[in-house]
């Protein structure tokens, strides 16, 4: 016992009674041990206090989440506009809706996914109630210009058109958004809730007429982030990973339009012909295909 003694303390000459006994030794384990205990409370301790700041984070996170989802939830409504161009842009309508629907969490007012309420309502009756609900939600009517937009407004406006055009009609939704816009600015109030969006590849700032410039105006995708801001309702535009994703979808979808496009080019007769000429005449030139670049 003794020389165990001697070996805990360092090799010290310890100086012991005849009489040592057994609750003294006790003694000086419990001495011995008393620094592990401690450093295991105090192992414990910050475990306990890490474990507890990370319950509070997560609980913050996900009541913030939940705040989010809900403001996201109950947005305001966005009423979609657009000129019937073509089949190919029909569904390029439908994609940049369902764009808006999922990165700003609103609903979108679209006829063509409405088409059995339309169909029973009528176009005219359709479009109007829609208007009151955007405007009674304070929501916003996104009117998405192009090319076929600015001929289709000429022909309404009554101006000279082309063979083979025909001037949109009362009931069309085109016509009867024209209607309805040019019928508040000529009323008391107006409102300022009509914004214009066109996608630059298709379609150029000029093409808008001059009696619609006052409205804001936004070339998609460079001026998206903008554009998210205002159908939300603030100021602030959304996160960068939001813009970033949104204006690579953009990209892809007008990048699929004008592959279909050319695609059904490729299938008519006469440019096959046009195209058989061509490479008779220039055997060796080949035509060079330009991809657009949507930055």
């Amino acid at each position: 016992m003794n020389t165990f003694l001697q070996k805990c303390t360092g090799n010290q000459e310890l100086t012991f009674c005849s009489n040592f006994t057994p609750l003294s030794f006790k003694f000086l384990f419990l001495l011995v041990s008393h620094r592990r205990w401690g450093l295991l409370a105090f192992a414990v301790g910050l475990g306990l206090g890490l474990l507890a700041l990370a319950i509070f984070l997560i609980h913050w996170k996900m009541h913030r989440l939940h705040r989010d989802a809900s403001c996201r939830h109950h947005s305001c409504p966005i009423l979609l506009i657009y000129s019937p161009d073509s089949e190919e842009h029909k569904q390029l309508v439908c994609s940049f809706a369902a764009l808006l629907r999922s990165a700003l969490g609103c609903p979108v007012l679209l006829d063509l996914w409405e088409l059995g309420h339309v169909g029973r309502l009528g176009i005219l009756p359709w479009m109007y109630a829609q208007r009151e609900l955007v405007g009674r939600k304070q929501g916003q009517v996104l009117l998405l210009w192009s090319a076929g937009s600015a001929n289709a407004y000429g022909l309404w406006q009554g101006e000279a058109s082309s063979p083979g055009t025909k001037a949109p009609e009362p009931y069309d939704l085109f016509g009867a958004a024209m209607a309805c816009l040019q019928g508040e600015l000529q009323g008391t109030v107006q409102r300022c809730d009509w914004v214009i969006a066109y996608f630059s590849k298709l379609c150029d700032r000029r093409d808008i007429p001059c009696a619609l410039r006052f409205l804001p105006r936004y070339r998609l995708p460079q001026d998206l982030p903008d554009l998210f801001g205002v159908l939300q309702g603030n100021s602030s535009s959304g996160p960068s990973w939001l813009h970033a994703s949104a204006k690579a979808l953009v990209c892809h979808l007008l990048k699929g339009k004008k592959k279909r496009n050319s695609r059904k080019l490729r299938n008519q007769p006469w440019s096959k012909n046009i195209r058989r000429l061509e490479e008779s005449l220039f055997p060796l030139a080949q035509p060079k295909t330009h991809r657009p670049s949507c930055t």
